[in-house]
């Protein structure tokens, strides 16, 4: 019997179409659509506001067939079997005054769960699993009315510090999550491990993250924006927040002025990039949809992970370091959470200079060809969570 589904990614379908399929949430998603034992997909969108439109210079619609549409409701097909409800909130002050607190009000208000519900009939999806990416979506998982739910808790969102202003609205969106789900799944033993000494969680199992191969070990042209830089190109795709070790990259571009730096990704905190110093041999190329991104990883002479460690850390896993090795490029990273040499041509260093040291190391060494076990691809980590959907409590 198929499993029809309702989805909550974190990043919403809006985002992922402009950017592609690079987030965690995004391809346990695409691997759901096309599982054999899924059914329909219902993907829930974030309501979006009006200010939000207007500081973001964003639509509310998703790109695709409109399927139905009535009052501030809209179900676009973006698949045979998958579909995505966008949903306009009318709210106009308190996306304003509440931040990120408005996502919890928004998800949480019973017309936008009466929209989900009618859509569901509209669809004829009577008996539903469902699957949240999103903590911000607590209250509305709770009134859902699906026979398992499954709450992927990706990132431990108590160590961000921009969450400190809501850390007790989180605190129970965590507990109501504890109550209503049959299990939890999350990227690192280190979540793993707080979850179930904080909330009480018996079922959360560990699915780290992973990578497409095929994407990464194809061959690509050389993207025209790294035309006439000089090798060898140390090169890292990173969101620029606050888990970007920004003294290490000005240490690392100093002490190596023969080498060319080459970092490409979005930039969600300024303040960060800003202590980063533009030194000539570091090359700024923004940000690239996720289809052209493998081009420029392929493109590096070497890659690393130059990211914060020890108690500044999330409790994340570095999909950057699947992708690496999947390019079958040599790493050189900082002993962050999740990742391990045992796949081959991987350095993790403990101090700065031995970072640099480790780069120069990795310049002169032979790469071994690795071939990746098939636990570390999307398709093996999408099997394990509908095996998690297929396996009810008791």
């Amino acid at each position: 019997m198929l499993i029809d589904l309702v989805v909550i990614p974190y990043h919403d379908w809006r985002k992922i179409s402009r950017e592609g399929v690079r987030t965690r949430d995004a391809h346990l998603i695409e691997q759901c659509m096309v599982h054999p034992d899924i059914g329909r997909v219902l993907i829930i969108n974030r309501p979006m506001t009006l200010p939000e439109m207007v500081c973001r210079r964003r639509s509310w619609k998703t790109p695709g067939e409109t399927f139905w549409k009535e009052g501030d409701a809209r179900l676009v097909r973006i698949r045979d079997n998958a579909f995505v409800l966008d949903y306009f909130d009318r709210s106009l002050i308190s996306p304003l005054l509440e931040g990120k607190k408005s996502f919890m009000k928004a998800y949480g208000r019973s017309r936008f769960a009466g929209e989900i519900i009618a859509c569901l009939q509209r669809l004829q999806m009577n008996a539903v699993s469902c699957i949240s990416f999103s903590l911000f979506a607590a209250d509305l998982v709770a009134t859902l009315p699906a026979r398992l739910k499954l709450f992927d808790g990706w990132d431990n969102f108590m160590l961000f510090p921009e969450h400190t202003p809501i850390r007790e609205k989180l605190m129970q969106a965590y507990r109501t999550y504890e109550e209503v789900s049959h299990c939890w799944t999350t990227n690192s033993r280190s979540n793993q491990v707080f979850y179930q000494s904080e909330f009480g969680v018996k079922r959360c199992f560990l699915i780290p993250n992973g990578v497409d191969p095929d994407k990464f070990s194809a061959q690509y042209e050389l993207p025209s924006d790294m035309n006439g830089i000089p090798r060898p190109i140390v090169g890292f795709g990173a969101k620029v927040t606050h888990l970007l070790d920004y003294a290490l990259i000005n240490y690392l571009t100093e002490a190596n002025p023969h080498l060319s730096f080459v970092m490409v990704g979005q930039i969600l905190e300024r303040d960060i990039f800003r202590k980063i110093c533009k030194r000539a041999n570091l090359f700024y190329l923004g940000d690239k949809p996720y289809d052209d991104y493998p081009a420029y990883v392929k493109a590096f002479d070497i890659c690393i992970i130059p990211y914060v460690v020890g108690e500044k850390e999330h409790g994340g896993d570095s999909i950057k370091f699947y992708e690496y090795l999947a390019a079958g490029k040599p790493v050189v990273t900082a002993r962050i959470e999740g990742v391990s040499n045992e796949f081959g041509n991987t350095l993790i260093a403990d101090s700065r200079s031995q970072f640099s040291e480790m780069i120069r190391r990795s310049l002169n060494a032979t790469i071994e060809r690795v071939q990746l076990p098939e636990r570390l691809t999307w398709k093996y980590k999408g099997n394990e969570l509908i095996r998690l959907l297929k396996t009810p409590p008791g």
